[in-house]
C-alpha cells in the first residue's frame, strides 16, 4: 500500500473542502506529552514507539506492534507511509485498529489506515489536518465513526464515518470553560462515550482551576466533568490520557508545572462522574517517557530519572494509588500490560525490539523482534 502524493491531494480537495494547517500547541506550563503508548484489551494490546537511530530525526521511525492473548508482540506497522512523524492509535478490538501518521517531510496533514484483521490489510484515508501531537488524539466509536483533535492555535475536534470525509464538531478555544472550573488552553485528548449526547469526551489543559478538563459535549456547549484534583486547590493541569471502556473512564492527569508537579491517577463510572482520584505520583525532575492503558482499566506511567534510568508505576481502578514495578531494563522505552494481567518491557535497540517479562524473579528477556527499517529512505 502506498499513498502517492496525488491521490492524498485528491482526498484533500474531498475532505471538509478545505486544506489543512499544521498541529501547533499554546504555550503551555508543562512539557510535551509523549506519545509513546500502549494500550491494552482482555484478547491482546497494541503498541507504538520509536526506533532506529533516535537522535537522528530522519532515521527515526514509529512502529507499531501487536500482542497475542498468550503475550506474543509482532511487528504490524502499516505499510507505505513515512512513520517519522510519529503513530497514533485508536484500538477498537485485538483486531480492529485505526491509525494516525503524525506529519514530516513536510506534510501538513496525516495519512490514515485502518485494519479489521490483525494488519493482514489496510484500508486508507486522510485527516485533512495535522493530528495534534497526544498519544490519544485518535479515537474510534463502535459504530465506526471515527474523532481526531486538530488544529492550530485553538484545537478542532473532527469526525468521520469513512476516513475521508470529515467535518468540524467542535472548536475548543481557551473561552469554552473558563466558568466552570479550568482556564481551558488546549485539548490533549478524545474517547468515545454514550454518556455524552454526541458521544465523545475530550481531555485537555487548564492553566489553572480545581477541576481537570474533562468535556462532554451536547447540542451547542462544553461541560466540564473532570474530578477535582489538587485537593480542590487551583492548579495546572493536563490530562496526558483519557480512556473509556465498560468499567469506566480512566484519565492520567499532570498537575502542578514544569517537571515538578504530579502525576495523578483519576477513575469515574461510565456517567463521568463518582470520580476516585489516587494519592499524586511525584514527577521530582523525572521525565515523562510513555504511558499506557491496562485490560483491567488501569493505567501504567514510565519515568526517566536525571541518571538515565527508568521507572515504572502501576495504577489499577481498585486502588486509584501508585504502585511501583522493579527497576526497568535499561532503555526501557514503554511498559504494557498483558491479558495474562502481567507486565512486558518493551525496549528498542536501534532495528530490534527486546521484549521482557515480569517473573518473580524480576524482568525475563521473552523476545527479540527485529524490524526492518531502512535508514536514510526519509531524506
Amino acid at each position: 500500500m502506498q499513498i502517492a502524493a496525488a491521490a492524498a491531494a485528491a482526498s484533500l480537495l474531498a475532505a471538509c473542502g478545505q486544506s489543512g494547517s499544521p498541529s501547533t500547541r499554546p504555550p503551555s506550563t508543562f512539557p510535551p506529552i509523549p506519545i509513546a503508548t500502549a494500550v491494552a484489551t482482555s484478547q491482546g494490546a497494541w503498541a507504538t514507539l520509536a526506533m532506529g537511530r533516535l537522535s537522528e530525526p530522519l532515521n527515526t521511525f514509529w512502529e507499531l506492534f501487536h500482542a497475542t492473548p498468550r503475550g506474543t508482540w509482532t511487528l504490524s506497522t502499516p505499510p507505505g507511509v513515512a512513520s517519522n512523524g510519529g503513530l497514533f492509535i485508536a484500538p477498537l478490538s485485538s483486531s480492529v485498529i485505526t491509525v494516525a501518521f503524525g506529519p514530516s517531510l513536510g506534510l501538513r496533514f496525516s495519512p490514515l489506515v485502518r485494519t479489521e484483521n490483525t494488519g493482514v490489510s489496510w484500508t486508507t484515508g486522510i485527516l485533512p489536518d495535522a493530528i495534534a501531537r497526544a498519544p490519544d488524539a485518535l479515537a474510534v466509536g463502535g459504530t465506526g465513526r471515527t474523532w481526531a483533535l486538530s488544529g492550530s492555535g485553538a484545537t478542532r475536534l473532527l469526525q468521520s464515518r469513512d476516513l475521508d470525509t470529515w467535518s468540524v464538531a467542535g472548536t475548543l478555544s481557551p473561552s469554552v470553560v473558563a466558568s466552570e472550573g479550568c482556564r481551558l488552553l488546549a485539548a490533549t485528548a478524545v474517547a468515545t462515550t454514550a454518556a455524552a449526547p454526541r458521544g465523545v469526551a475530550v481531555g485537555g489543559t487548564c492553566t489553572s482551576g480545581p477541576r481537570a478538563a474533562i468535556l462532554l459535549r451536547d447540542r451547542s456547549s462544553w461541560q466540564n466533568v473532570g474530578p477535582l484534583v489538587n485537593g480542590g486547590a487551583s492548579t495546572p493541569s493536563e490530562v496526558l490520557r483519557l480512556d473509556v471502556s465498560s468499567q469506566g473512564v480512566a484519565a492520567l492527569i499532570r498537575t502542578g508545572s514544569g517537571r515538578e508537579g504530579d502525576l495523578v491517577a483519576a477513575y469515574g463510572s461510565v456517567a463521568f462522574n463518582d470520580w476516585s482520584v489516587g494519592n499524586p505520583l511525584p514527577i521530582a525532575g523525572r521525565t515523562v517517557v510513555s504511558s499506557s492503558t491496562t485490560s483491567t482499566g488501569g493505567l501504567v506511567v514510565v519515568l526517566g530519572t536525571p541518571d538515565g534510568s527508568r521507572i515504572a508505576a502501576v495504577s489499577t481502578r481498585g486502588d486509584a494509588n501508585w504502585d511501583g514495578l522493579p527497576a526497568l531494563p535499561q532503555g526501557t522505552a514503554l511498559v504494557a500490560s498483558n491479558a495474562g494481567g502481567g507486565f512486558d518491557a518493551l525496549t528498542p535497540q536501534a532495528t530490534t525490539l527486546v521484549v521482557e517479562r515480569l517473573a518473580a524473579s524480576g524482568w525475563v528477556r521473552s523476545q527479540a523482534i527485529v524490524v526492518p527499517i531502512e535508514f536514510g529512505s526519509s531524506h
